[in-house]
């Protein structure tokens, strides 16, 4: 966390993927991103770009698009999900009970 925070590198990271409506996998991961760092105990700096793509993630899970992916891409999916329950669960035990860790996606985090 403190490596994204040093030197504006969020506001990089994040006006980098502006793809995200694209993949859902990447949703989850650029939320799974916001959320860790959310987590922590620093003010987090939203630039425009930054906040976009915070309120896409947001309306992302009612995205018609995303009905009906293509089965590789839900396998992918699925399998990013996993890993990410995973790691909830080892590292943020406490704070986590409004999380439904058996479904997780991007605008849920």
């Amino acid at each position: 966390r403190q490596a994204l925070r040093s030197s504006s590198a969020t506001a990089t990271l994040f006006s980098r993927l502006q793809d995200v409506p694209k993949s859902k996998s990447l949703a989850l991961c650029t939320a799974a991103i916001f959320f860790m760092l959310s987590r922590d105990r620093l003010n987090m700096d939203l630039d425009k770009a930054s906040f976009e793509l915070l309120v896409q993630l947001l309306r992302s899970d009612k995205d018609s698009s995303w009905r009906s992916p293509n089965s590789a891409e839900q396998k992918q999916y699925s399998k990013m999900q996993m890993k990410l329950r995973l790691q909830l669960q080892s590292t943020l035990i406490h704070g986590i009970n409004h999380l439904d860790l058996d479904n997780l996606t991007a605008g849920q985090l």
